[in-house]
């Protein structure tokens, strides 16, 4: 049954890279490779939550059905990374997020990837605990260092932020980018690797320590319940994916050449 849907998913795909239209303001179809059954198999295992928007809601396309609340009223939008289904807006001025009132990181492993526009400084991806303070993982774009940073753990020492050495900057084109992160415990007990991922490719690691989640929800956007030191910035934002596992390299541009084309 799984690979009939898969193959009908390819056959939706190609159906539509076949497509041609007359309107001008449609987005050219990408020339993306379309992946195989067995990458879009191998992108569903770990699966834990996957929010797209489509139907203009917070609702988890998954069977786990962890749906998400749009606090404040955020607008659906039809600007999209693939130009079909729907893309969430969150604006700083109207205190818009998306609240995910269940515990999505339970392991010390994990990845999570996303599509942003337009977007700056702030929260992207926040664990929350009971105290309403920030918990593990903490994905956000810092002013500070003008790069993205990913925390793991609540030891307060700035040099355990770990920020990537990839400036966040270079993504503030006007244009879709997909970011996503994978967490790799060394085994030890404590320390651990953090990649970052753009459009599919690995950018820069960086190395520390972590903390076992302790989380009750997870925010995107927002200010972490008060805890975080401004509300995040305006941003466009869709596909969001959190897994319990890390994803391969591989399968993150499995996932980046299927969310382009669907």
């Amino acid at each position: 049954m799984k690979n009939y849907l898969f193959i009908s998913l390819l056959l939706s795909i190609s159906v539509c890279m076949g497509c041609s239209s007359s309107d001008s303001n449609q987005p050219e179809t990408p020339n993306v490779e379309i992946p195989s059954v067995d990458e879009l198999t191998s992108i569903q295992v770990g699966l834990v939550a996957y929010y797209t928007f489509n139907n203009g809601s917070g609702d988890d396309a998954t069977s786990h059905r962890y749906d998400a609340a749009l606090v404040n009223h955020p607008d659906m939008i039809s600007d999209t990374p693939s130009g079909k289904g729907k893309a969430i807006r969150l604006k700083k001025d109207e205190k818009q997020y998306i609240n995910i009132p269940y515990q999505l990181f339970k392991n010390t492993t994990y990845s999570a990837t996303l599509w942003v526009k337009d977007f700056g400084a702030g929260i992207l991806l926040s664990a929350v605990n009971i105290d309403k303070a920030l918990d593990f993982p903490c994905f956000a774009a810092r002013t500070a260092s003008g790069k993205f940073e990913l925390y793991s753990n609540n030891r307060g020492d700035p040099s355990k932020s770990y920020a990537f050495s990839y400036p966040f900057s270079t993504l503030q084109d006007g244009k879709w980018h997909m970011i996503g992160f994978t967490h790799i415990p060394s085994g030890d007990g404590f320390s651990c690797e953090k990649k970052l991922y753009v459009d599919g490719k690995f950018v820069a690691n960086c190395e520390g320590v972590y903390d076992v989640p302790s989380s009750i929800k997870v925010q995107i956007g927002g200010d972490c319940d008060g805890h975080y030191t401004s509300f995040s910035e305006d941003m466009k934002l869709d596909n969001v994916r959190i897994y319990d596992r890390v994803l391969e390299a591989k399968e993150m541009d499995a996932i980046y050449r299927l969310e382009r084309l669907q």
